[in-house]
This record gives C-alpha cells, structure tokens and sequence, in this order.
C-alpha cells in the first residue's frame, strides 16, 4: 500500500505532536509508527485509519501517493 509519508510527517509537525504522543492517540508503540513514518513498515489498513484520524486526515489522503512538492517534505 502507498502512503503519503510526507503528507504524515507535516501533519504530525503542525498538530506539534510527537511521535510518542501519536502512537499513543493511535494506538501503538513508538518504535512502530516512527517506522511507519520513515517507510521501514507498512500498518495493517485498520492502523493506517487510525493514523490518519489522529492526524485529522481522510484515509484516503494518507494513502494517496505523494505530490512531487510533498515528497522532500
């Protein structure tokens, strides 16, 4: 499945959460939503759902693949 990990990152920075307050809103450790952020893991469909409501994003944004400006973000 293709994330918009960029998408992710920026929103995560705006919202000024870190990592370890995310995982805690979505429901999983640390370790793994920072390796969802640097795309070492792909999260199950569920989680991704997760992820994206806790960054208040539609699922589908998160899973779109990024726009060339986005990809260096």
């Amino acid at each position: 499945m293709a994330l918009n990990l960029a998408l992710a990152r920026r929103k995560r920075r705006w919202l000024d959460l870190t990592q370890a307050e995310l995982a805690r809103r979505v429901g999983v450790h640390e370790v793994t939503l920072s390796k969802w952020e640097r795309g070492e893991q792909e999260p199950k469909v569920s989680d991704a759902a997760a992820w994206a409501k806790a960054l208040d994003l539609e699922l589908a944004d998160l899973l779109a693949e990024p726009k060339p400006e986005e990809a260096t973000a």
